[in-house]
């Protein structure tokens, strides 16, 4: 009987409606969704980047950059139910923080011989174990399996909580079924 008249007092007291967003910006949570503010620099130094190095990869600091210790990228043939070539990516990271600091989600960028970026695939890391997979089919973006295999270079990276990127470790690709 205390029910019903609970729902009773609940249907004729009412309650205020919620109000649902229109859109879901991230603004409120800018470690969710990266900040989105402005920051205005107002010190007087001049930021101007002085490295004289050309390549475009982040400065990695060895006591907090994650690392990938160990990575291979290869196909194959799946030849049950429906054929098509597959490649695996495999790759096992850590941080010095621990592995379970690492971001669940890391990438392998495939550049072709002449060193062009074809395709970034996901990672998905283990961040119990350190190690990340990922695979695709080989006519996702025109990455052959065939004698061409190994004229493609993997360039893993992950990235852990804090925004500490690893530096890339890259293997060419390797064909184990023809």
């Amino acid at each position: 009987m205390k029910i019903w008249a609970l729902i009773a007092g609940f249907l004729l007291v009412g309650c205020d409606p919620v109000e649902w967003p229109t859109s879901d910006t991230g603004e409120d949570d800018p470690f969710k969704y990266g900040d989105s503010d402005v920051d205005t620099d107002t010190d007087a130094d001049s930021d101007t980047d002085t490295d004289t190095d050309t390549d475009t990869d982040t400065d990695i600091d060895p006591d907090r950059s994650p690392e990938i210790t160990w990575a291979e990228a290869f196909c194959y043939h799946h030849d049950v139910g429906v054929e098509y070539d597959q490649w695996d990516l495999s790759a096992t990271a850590d941080d010095p923080q621990g592995s379970f600091t690492l971001n669940p989600m890391g990438t392998v960028s495939v550049r072709n011989a002449g060193g062009s970026t074809v395709a970034t695939y996901a990672l998905v890391c283990n961040v119990e174990t350190g190690i990340c997979d990922g695979s695709f089919h080989d006519y996702d973006d025109g990455i052959l399996c065939g004698s061409s295999a190994s004229n493609y270079t993997f360039r893993f990276q992950v990235e852990d909580e804090d925004g500490f990127v690893s530096a890339a470790f890259e293997v060419r690709g390797e064909n184990r079924s023809r």
